[in-house]
C-alpha cells in the first residue's frame, strides 16, 4: 500500500495501479483499495475501468454513501448523466445531512439542468451546513446562475473573490456572472486576474471561450 501511494504521489501511475491490482488480488474486499485504483483509472483516462472499480466497491458496501458518490460521479464523467444522477441521488438518501454529498448533487444537476428548484435547495442546504467551504458557495452561486437569479450570484461569487483573491475558479465564474450582467469591462478585469493566477488547463479553455462575449 505505502508503493502504490508513494508512486501515485510521485506521478508513477503505472506502478501506483499495477500495485494496487496486486493488492486487490490478495484482498479484493478492500473497498479503500478498490476506489484508490478507481482514481487511478480516472486519472489515466480510462474512465470505463474506473467506474467498473468503483461500481465492485459499491457492490461490496451498498450502504455506504462515499463509495455511491464515487460511482455516481464517475457515471457523470462518462456522459452517463441519468445514471449519475441516481448513484448520487442515492448516496444523499444514505446520508442526507451531509455537505459534500449535498454538493455533489447540487452541483451535477444544475450542470445537467435536470432540476434546478432541486440543486438550489441541495446548494443551499449544503452551504447552510458548512458555511464557511467556500467550494459549496461557489456551487451555490452557479446554482443562482443557471436558476435565473444572477444578483444572488454576483453576492456571493464577490465574497469569494475578497475571500481567495488568488483563486481563478471564483474569478471566472465572477466573470461568467458579469458578463450576464452586461458588466463586460469588470468581466475582462475578472478574466485577466484569473489569467494571471495560474489556471489549469481546463480553467484557461474556459477563459479563451468566455472572451469572445467581452465584446459584445
Amino acid at each position: 500500500t505505502l508503493l502504490a501511494s508513494t508512486a501515485a504521489q510521485a506521478g508513477d501511475l503505472d506502478l501506483a495501479l499495477s500495485t494496487a491490482q496486486a493488492i486487490a488480488h490478495d484482498y479484493p474486499q478492500d473497498t479503500d483499495n478498490l476506489v484508490f485504483i478507481g482514481q487511478l483509472q480516472d486519472q489515466k483516462g480510462q474512465i470505463d475501468q474506473a467506474i467498473a472499480s468503483f461500481d465492485k466497491a459499491r457492490q461490496l458496501a451498498p450502504k455506504d454513501a462515499m463509495l455511491v458518490a464515487h460511482y455516481g460521479l464517475a457515471l457523470m464523467q462518462a456522459g452517463r448523466a441519468q445514471e449519475g444522477i441516481a448513484a448520487l441521488r442515492e448516496s444523499v438518501k444514505l446520508q442526507p445531512d451531509t455537505p459534500v454529498l449535498l454538493n455533489n448533487l447540487a452541483w451535477n444537476l444544475a450542470e445537467t439542468g435536470a432540476n434546478l428548484d432541486e440543486a438550489l435547495a441541495l446548494a443551499q442546504r449544503a452551504v447552510q451546513l458548512e458555511p464557511a467551504n467556500s467550494a459549496f458557495n461557489d456551487t451555490l452561486a452557479m446554482v443562482y446562475l443557471k436558476a435565473g437569479k444572477p444578483d444572488s450570484a454576483l453576492q456571493v461569487l464577490q465574497g469569494l473573490v475578497r475571500k481567495e483573491p488568488n483563486s481563478p475558479t471564483y474569478r471566472i465564474h465572477l466573470a461568467r456572472v458579469l458578463i450576464g450582467l452586461g458588466q463586460q469591462p469588470k468581466a475582462r478585469t475578472e478574466l485577466d486576474a484569473a489569467t494571471r493566477n495560474r489556471p489549469t488547463p481546463a480553467e484557461s479553455d474556459e477563459i479563451r471561450k468566455l472572451l469572445p462575449s467581452l465584446a459584445k
